[in-house]
């Protein structure tokens, strides 16, 4: 279904969203054709450069509305995301998974556990939390 936007005065003051079944006087605006819509203010929205759009590897910015006799006309700017953006989403991803979560925690405390186990065996001295907790982030980020 088509969004629109409602036109006052060359300003879009409602909308882009569905039409509305009722509005201000009038019942039924959602059967209205788009010349019955033009005279109430309704314009159909065509929109420009917003899908396809995947989030992981593009960025979408920049909406400038250009308003028609017809149609509102709302253009997007997509670009890919550079390497260095891409990087740094993993990397606070991955810092807000560790210790964020309960089951991220306890993963922390049973690496923690079993690494500082393993090192009393082979005679090296134990780690921290918080180094057991880089090793985790280290890991995840791996495999983002």
């Amino acid at each position: 279904m088509a969004d629109y936007c409602h036109v006052t005065a060359g300003t879009v003051d409602e909308g882009p969203r569905s039409l509305p079944k009722a509005w201000r006087n009038v019942s039924g605006l959602h059967f209205l054709s788009d010349a019955d819509l033009k005279p109430l203010g309704w314009l159909p929205e065509e929109k420009i450069g917003f899908a396809p759009f995947d989030p992981v590897t593009q960025i979408r910015t920049g909406l400038v509305t250009d308003i028609q006799a017809a149609k509102v006309v709302s253009t997007y700017t997509v670009r890919a995301k550079t390497a260095q953006e891409i990087t740094d989403e993993a990397e606070v991803a991955a810092e807000a998974d560790v210790g964020a979560e309960p089951i991220r925690e306890a993963l922390v405390d049973t690496l923690l556990d079993l690494d500082n186990r393993i090192r009393v065996l082979e005679g090296q001295g134990s780690i921290t939390r918080d180094a057991a907790r880089t090793t985790l982030r280290t890991r995840i980020k791996a495999h983002l």
